[in-house]
């Protein structure tokens, strides 16, 4: 059950852009927040740590430590395939295949280690490499690596592994939570009955042996010696806990044996409640060297399981808000933006030098972030296999190819919350349709190499837009980007690392959408001042320097009526905070989610594209209005081939996502309920709308 997308004829890549009247549904507000950082760190993680011969990555920056370490470049192809799949730059696939000869020159021209745990880390980058790039040069590394990692099993206890070539005696977590990673991934690749059955061998010793079965804590070691494990707490390590929890997760896909998903729960419950400390993750991890790699480990691995589509929303949210205040932590209090090198202590900032362990920590938490707003298709059964992440858009066969979504291979898919897709028989989105909601551990047997194109789509809100600035009356612009909603905490730091902590302020613009019909109280809880407009109102002004002062106000609202919000913060100094909550006799009092908020009309303040004569002009005809499936469209004095159009509900929200057609052929714009809508055509620097009704 791993097939999708059967071999098509030859389509256009949709290109997706802001138009001149509503910004495009790609604008979404993890990408925004970490797409620039994540690059700007990759960026450093090469120009400050490349060594003379560019052939590895020194162990600190600016060349003060110019040693080859093995495992993190091993973990560097890693980090480096999250750039590629996040960009599709042959930049980082040049960078990750210089990696990986470079690797095999400088270890006495081998893949082979000395440590066994150090061949895991190779081995999975490599995998993970070659799923997604097709290169056997990949492959062929990880086929040497795993034949010598099965002289470090012993089939007397489960075929666990051995710490090194050296101690017989050392079983660590660190030698066989990845070996189980690597191994289930293996197998999911060559189908090897063997590989698995050893995997569920080692998966039972392990648990039995080094997971503590009530808190989910992962021991460091067990010394075969003298029957002892290492319980020290101080020893519960972030990469071992995250390791385990990737092995567990890797289990369930494997199997669809929910035991397995719950030991992951269990341990990520634990790094939730005893791990996470004001929002950020291992605090208390604060050294560099090996150290400093644990807490990128640990996020990797604990944000396959936040994306995990088995999770009840609840727990997935929890989740992922972790990952995003961890990440919000490290923006605004861990990078020195002198040179933009990350601290081990992801919340404070370090001085001229930093490890590229703990700089390959960082990079892997923002690229872990701004994937948590992307729908992802998955090639097996119960989201396993290597999977590709889709932003909201419109996507013909070329452009799902060109985002690494091979043909055939589509079994199971995620959507966050608010998402619908809408997957077609045909390219350029005709023939056969589907719509689904939700997340699918199996896309089912009558849409198995049917799908061609698709379309992703937001159903409710997507934030607000926010603008930040140096100075505390808007004085020095420095960044835009979507905010999914208002509630941070960046304590002594600042919004972002671009940004000075203290004399800073915050524009945030969109237009909010009640549930109910009822008179809400809104609350504003910030340090330092804020004022709040509600549909062009200003119902909250206490633009005062305090905190610790909660301020409110009442508004009736109508249900599912778009309304302009406005609110503007500014920061003096010390602590830095904001909070905007409302609250209903029906809506229990919440921060005010995503789904809620809508980034404002580029250029516009209406909801919607206005549908007027001056727009309507000569030359452009569609039909039938009414319509039922489809809409013929022509653009006549036009030297443009295709045209891009996009539906709009008439209040303001996206209906259908842009598709790109030739002029004169039909849009598809079937499955869509009846009504009245706003259709937006472009041709070239032409743009037309028109009111149309679906009967």
């Amino acid at each position: 059950m791993k097939k999708f997308l059967h071999a098509m004829r030859a389509g256009l890549i949709m290109c997706l852009y802001a138009t001149p009247l509503l910004l495009s549904q790609n604008a979404r507000s993890q990408s925004t927040v970490y797409n620039g950082p994540a690059e700007a760190l990759q960026g450093v993680l090469h120009s400050s740590f490349i060594s003379s011969n560019g052939q590895y990555y020194n162990q600190t920056s600016g060349g003060a430590h110019t040693g080859f370490n093995y495992w993190w470049n091993a973990n560097g192809i890693d980090a480096l395939t999250d750039g590629y799949l996040r960009t599709r730059s042959n930049t980082y696939k040049t960078r990750m295949k210089n990696l990986l000869y470079g690797i095999k020159a400088s270890n006495g021209n081998t893949y082979l280690n000395y440590f066994y745990d150090d061949m895991e880390w190779m081995a999975i980058s490599c995998l993970r490499a070659y799923q997604h790039t097709g290169d056997t040069a990949y492959l062929n590394a990880v086929n040497a690596l795993w034949t010598d990692l099965q002289t470090g099993m012993h089939p007397e206890r489960s075929y666990a592994l051995q710490w090194n070539k050296g101690t017989p005696n050392s079983f660590n977590a660190c030698a066989n939570a990845p070996a189980l990673i690597f191994m289930l991934r293996l197998y999911q690749t060559n189908g090897n009955a063997t590989i698995l059955s050893r995997a569920q061998s080692i998966y039972n010793w392990m648990k039995s042996t080094l997971v503590n079965p009530t808190t989910g804590e992962v021991y460091d070691s067990y010394d075969a010696g003298t029957n002892t494990v290492n319980t020290n707490p101080g020893w519960v390590f972030s990469y071992n806990v995250g390791t385990w929890i990737g092995a567990a997760l890797e289990m369930y896909q494997v199997t669809g044996n929910s035991t397995y998903l719950n030991d992951a729960i269990l341990s990520a419950e634990h790094a939730m409640t005893s791990r996470l400390s004001n929002g950020v993750f291992y605090t208390n991890e604060t050294g560099g060297g090996d150290g400093g790699l644990f807490k990128g480990i640990f996020v990797r691995y604990f944000t396959l399981l936040a994306r995990e589509g088995a999770l009840s929303s609840s727990t997935r949210n929890r989740y992922i808000n972790a990952i995003k205040t961890s990440a919000l932590g490290l923006n605004g209090r861990g990078i020195n933006s002198a040179n933009l090198l990350a601290n081990p202590n992801w919340t404070t900032k370090p001085g001229a030098t930093t490890d590229y362990s703990t700089q390959l920590s960082a990079v892997m938490l923002f690229e872990a972030a701004a994937t948590l707003d992307q729908a992802f298709f998955y090639k097996d059964l119960n989201y396993g296999g290597y999977s590709i992440g889709f932003t909201p858009g419109s996507y013909t066969h070329n452009a799902m190819v060109a985002r690494g979504a091979l043909n055939d291979d589509l079994t199971s898919f995620t959507l966050p919350e608010g998402y619908s897709l809408t997957l077609y028989a045909d390219d350029n989105y005709l023939g056969a349709s589907t719509v689904r909601t939700a997340s699918s551990n199996w896309i089912g047997a009558d849409w198995n190499d049917r799908t061609s194109s698709f379309v992703l789509n937001r159903t409710t809100g997507d934030g607000l837009k926010g603008e930040y600035y140096q100075g505390m009356n808007f004085n020095t612009h420095k960044l835009t980007r979507t905010e999914d909603k208002i509630d941070f905490n960046w304590y002594t730091g600042s919004p972002d690392y671009t940004m000075r902590a203290d004399s800073f302020s915050v524009r945030w613009t969109g237009r909010i959408k009640p549930r109910y019909s009822e008179t809400y109280t809104f609350y504003l809880n910030s340090d330092n001042g804020r004022r709040l407009w509600i549909n062009n109102v200003l119902v909250i002004d206490q633009w005062v320097d305090n905190w610790g002062v909660e301020y409110s106000a009442t508004v009736t609202l109508n249900a599912n009526q778009l309304y302009d919000i406005k609110l503007e913060y500014f920061e003096h100094n010390g602590g830095a905070d904001c909070k905007l909550e409302w609250a209903s006799t029906s809506q229990a009092r919440e921060v005010v989610p995503a789904s809620q908020f809508y980034t404002p009309p580029s250029g516009a303040r209406q909801a919607a594209p206005a549908a007027t004569p001056v727009l309507n002009k000569a030359g452009f005809t569609l039909g039938p209005n009414p319509f039922s499936d489809r809409v013929r469209i022509t653009v006549a004095n036009t030297t443009a081939a295709r045209l891009d159009v996009k539906l709009y509900n008439l209040n303001g929200a996206p209906a259908r996502g842009v598709q790109q057609i030739d002029n004169g052929q039909f849009a598809n714009l079937s499955g869509l309920p009846a009504g009245m809508y706003i259709i937006r055509v472009a041709a070239g620097e032409q743009v037309f709308t028109k009111q149309i009704l679906k009967q």
